[in-house]
């Protein structure tokens, strides 16, 4: 179990070389983790070493050991490879009396334009002071691979990558078109600082490549930490021609750089190596299509959807990929839409300080092989061996057409069963997304009575949740197909709450008596529907209501993401297969499946919907042996169902998974997502 706030294990220093605040990705995810430790009830205390690292002077080396040896004994000790890579012999004199965790971004030697013999007494250095620490966290599984040359096993490392906030999305630059004379140009957006990492130099000259085609660069990123690698790369824009085409806008905050990006069309970033790829993730948080290389996370984000990377210094490559994305506005809309999807998947900061709050909890119990990362929607990924207990137990709701992946449903005319909907009912409730619960109850007008239809209600989970929540007086109306399921819901026609059902399949959505049902309604809600039915149907749920004027709460709609602890050979190999089941034909057409948060958000953005969405994740502990054995019967059959040509493995992967929840090991995570919705 997790220790209870306010106990020392509850407590850890962070120690930072330099300004916590200095605008890099590394800073910035230090910055967010020791946030998010904290709103977790964690005592984090930041201790500044003085700047200059990984190169100190003497003085800075002095001030160093003496802060190490000022921390109180037995404390956790969290240090930034920036500096504990240089810090071997400080690191080793502390090894018994601290638990001293690194926090490496990536090493070192790693970083673009050092001189050899500087490279060689980095990589030296850093071998040594791993050596010293309890274990080592890095931010993605590239630079986790990397380790394996400086000695560290894989048992003593944990991957905890960074998150993303929610972001609305660019605009890009049509938005200026109307007040503005200049022809339309594809605003290019790249975020990095000015060193030779970050690849600027591959960017300038492959823009220089394309001079032809109508584009501006924005390079957003301090100069000043690498000056003559600054001075260069101007040198190179006035050479090339380019400076009127590239804004070079310097060190921007938060807000200055929310304005790039919501005005950007596409993001560009050269890069020879990053540990993970921050600013990606930002971007396509907005929806923004990227063009950049293989490196760190990078193309396990963009994917073969969201935009094209290439390998780290291939200049014909990135130019090619640039010049196509720029050139050709089908396709820069295309991998626009992949980028929309992505977004819905990306990892959030509260993710990534859950994970880490794990593995600091637990890592020092980590086993050979094990793995803690911040959940993922990568399929096929390496998955936890296990989630904080802090975070909400959730699981997803989504159903297959012969065989539900939950072991509740056969088919929309079968329907769920009633004991199913109870054993699942409080993993619901704990997952559901409260932040989007109370921003869609604040948007309610108060006093007047509050008319809502839930769709799929069957015996009323999704009621039994919301109505305690929302503004009275309120009036609902439950609608589900199966008469058996509802019959169970008390309905009643007086007091705060009045209730009432309706008999009716829900594909005949475009009929007379479905869209009556509309109108009225201030919200129209629906538990695990979405990921069911087809673009076609939600397109014209979505115009129902749209025609009503009604806001819209669409909960716990599965997107894609299973992971299993302990991991079995084929978890990857069940998952693809649940998300082929996914979808095949619900009744309703061909079955959005994973697609759907990101569909339903697609369809009532062109309505003109204002759309948030949210993860509610069931993350099952062990305790759960009843729903953990349904969840593992229902993937098995749907993956059979798919390749029965697999069936023997299949069934062996069953049976593994099966004992493990028997004996009180297996934790399940799958993913869905909440959406709320407003006209305007």
């Amino acid at each position: 179990m997790i220790t209870p706030a306010g106990s020392p294990a509850r407590a850890l220093t962070v120690v930072i070389p330099g300004d916590l605040e200095t605008r890099t990705g590394g800073y910035g995810y230090d910055r967010r983790i020791i946030a998010g430790l904290r709103e977790r009830g964690w005592s984090v205390d930041v201790l500044s070493l003085e700047a200059g690292f990984p190169f100190p002077t003497a003085a800075a080396r002095d001030h160093a050991a003496r802060s190490l040896a000022a921390i109180a004994g037995g404390a956790t000790v969290l240090v930034d490879g920036l500096a504990l890579g240089v810090l071997p012999d400080e690191i080793a004199r502390e090894r018994e009396r601290l638990r001293v965790i690194a926090l490496v971004h990536h090493p070192l030697a790693a970083e673009t334009g050092l001189d050899s013999g500087v490279a060689a007494a980095l990589e030296d250095s850093e071998r040594r002071a791993l050596a010293a620490v309890r274990f080592v966290v890095v931010t993605g599984h590239g630079t986790a691979a990397g380790l394996a040359q400086y000695g560290v096993a894989p048992e003593r490392i944990a991957v905890v990558e960074p998150g993303t906030d929610p972001a609305p999305l660019a605009r890009g630059s049509r938005q200026l078109i109307a007040t503005s004379a200049e022809p339309l140009e594809v605003a290019l957006l790249c975020v990095a600082t000015l060193t030779p990492r970050k690849g600027h130099d591959v960017l300038f000259r492959a823009l220089a490549s394309i001079r032809h085609l109508p584009w501006r660069l924005t390079c957003a990123g301090a100069p000043d930490r690498d000056r003559a690698t600054a001075e260069r790369l101007r040198a190179q824009l006035d050479a090339d021609g380019l400076s009127d085409r590239v804004a070079l806008v310097g060190d921007l905050d938060a807000g200055q750089l929310a304005v790039h990006y919501d005005r950007a069309d596409l993001f560009v970033l050269a890069t020879r190596y990053e540990g993970y790829g921050m600013a990606v993730a930002e971007a396509l948080a907005r929806g923004l299509p990227v063009i950049s290389t293989a490196t760190g996370g990078i193309p396990g984000l963009v994917s073969d959807e969201a935009g094209v990377v290439v390998a780290p210094g291939d200049q014909a490559a990135f130019t090619a990929a640039l010049g196509r994305a720029v050139g050709d506005p089908v396709l820069r809309q295309q991998l626009a839409e992949g980028a929309r999807r992505v977004r819905g998947r990306l990892p959030t900061w509260d993710d990534a300080a859950a994970a880490m709050e794990y593995v600091l909890g637990r890592g020092q119990y980590q086993t050979s092989g094990s793995e803690f990362r911040c959940r993922s929607s990568s399929v096929g990924v390496p998955v936890p061996e296990s989630v904080p207990e802090s975070v909400p137990e959730s699981v997803s709701e989504s159903v297959s057409e012969s065989v539900s992946e939950f072991g509740g449903r056969s088919s929309v005319d079968a329907g769920f069963s009633a004991d199913w909907l109870t054993l699942r009912e409080p993993a619901d409730t704990a997952a559901r997304s409260t932040r989007l619960t109370r921003a869609i109850a604040d948007s309610l007008m108060p006093g007047a009575e509050l008319r809502v239809l839930d769709l799929g209600a069957g015996t009323g989970a999704n009621m039994r949740y919301l109505a305690p929540r929302l503004p009275e007086p309120q009036r609902w109306l439950l609608v589900d197909h199966d008469r058996a399921l509802l019959a169970s819901v008390a309905t009643r026609d007086d007091g705060p709450r009045r209730v009432a059902t309706r008999q009716l399949d829900l594909r005949a959505i475009g009929d007379r008596e479905a869209r009556e049902m509309f109108a009225g309604r201030a919200l129209v809600t629906a538990s695990a529907l979405l990921d069911l039915v087809s673009e076609e149907w939600m397109r014209a749920l979505g115009i129902r209501c749209r025609e009503a004027g009604a806001a819209l709460l669409f909960a716990l709609s599965y997107d894609g993401r299973i992971q299993c602890a302990p991991e079995e050979p084929e978890d990857a190999e069940v998952r693809a297969l649940v998300n082929r089941h996914q979808r095949t034909d619900k009744g309703f057409g061909p079955a959005l499946g994973p697609d759907a948060p990101a569909v339903a958000e697609t369809v009532l953005v062109s309505l003109g919907y204002r759309v948030e969405r949210e993860r509610s994740d069931w993350e099952l502990e062990p305790a759960a042996q009843d729903l953990q054995r349904q969840l593992v019967n229902g993937w098995a059959q749907a993956a059979v169902e798919i390749a029965p040509e697999r069936s023997a493995a299949l069934s062996g992967w069953r049976d593994r998974r099966l004992a493990h929840v028997a004996a009180h090991r297996s934790r399940l995570i799958v993913g869905h997502q909440d959406l709320v919705a407003w006209i305007g």
